[in-house]
């Protein structure tokens, strides 16, 4: 069947006029059961679900939370909507979305290996004219402690660079990568990872290489083997399977 999904950001549902915040979040999730079975992502998820009592903006995020948890209270199995959400900021949001029946099954995407790593860069290259020369395991391996965005802009920094050499390139070369990828600033510093990581193990939660791998072990389950997973915990297999 087919599946709608909705992704909402901050500046699509934060407004300065009292009430409509809360109103685009019954809306987001008005459209999730209308069009069901539905997808509902929250991106930067902390942006809108602040720690309650913490806000200085006239309470507008502390009703924010309320109208998110009232909206995910009222989702269950039969509703056929997922509840998905991500963020780098976890200690930021309030505790009561974390609690059993909410958003209650928590997984860390961690940074990436030098297999996904090589796979972003097979995927982001394909449409790019490359040399003979362009080896993407090395690239990858050259990569080693950038995120999934700096392995991609990786890939357009080289173009850049065969573009400064020459104006008249059809092709890039392995040089090209090479360049790029030693001159990426690396953004995810080690004391950034020990953060993330002491939250996870404060959470015990399962710890992913990349989304793609996360997606695979929980929104994507094969038919055979798969747990039912009751509707406090979203229901991903049953709702999710084709």
């Amino acid at each position: 069947s087919r599946r709608q999904r909705q992704r909402c950001l901050r500046a699509r549902l934060v407004s300065k006029y009292v009430g409509e915040s809360e109103r685009a979040i019954r809306d987001v999730f008005r459209r999730a059961r209308t069009a069901a079975p539905s997808i509902v992502f929250f991106d930067e998820l902390d942006a809108i679900s602040g720690v309650r009592g913490m806000d200085q903006s006239a309470g507008s995020s502390d009703r924010m939370v309320a109208s998110l948890l009232t909206e995910k209270d009222g989702i269950d199995a039969e509703s056929h909507v997922v509840v998905v959400a991500a963020t780098i900021r976890p200690e930021c949001i309030d505790p009561a979305l974390l609690r059993p029946g909410r958003i209650d099954r928590l997984l860390y995407v961690g940074m990436p290996n030098a297999t996904v790593r090589e796979r972003i860069l097979t995927m982001r290259t394909k449409r790019m004219a490359l040399d003979e020369d362009v080896d993407l395991r090395v690239v990858a391996e050259l990569a080693m402690g950038c995120s999934g965005a700096e392995v991609v802009a990786i890939c357009q920094e080289a173009g850049l660079c065969a573009l400064k050499e020459d104006l008249s390139c059809t092709r890039i070369s392995h040089r090209h990568f090479d360049k790029a990828a030693r001159a990426m600033q690396r953004r995810i510093t080690p004391s950034m990872l020990a953060h993330y990581e002491q939250w996870r193990q404060k959470m015990t939660l399962k710890s992913y290489t990349s989304t793609y791998a996360m997606l695979e072990a929980h929104l994507l389950p094969r038919r055979r083997g798969v747990e039912a997973a009751n509707a406090s915990q979203l229901a991903f297999p049953q709702q999710l399977q084709s």
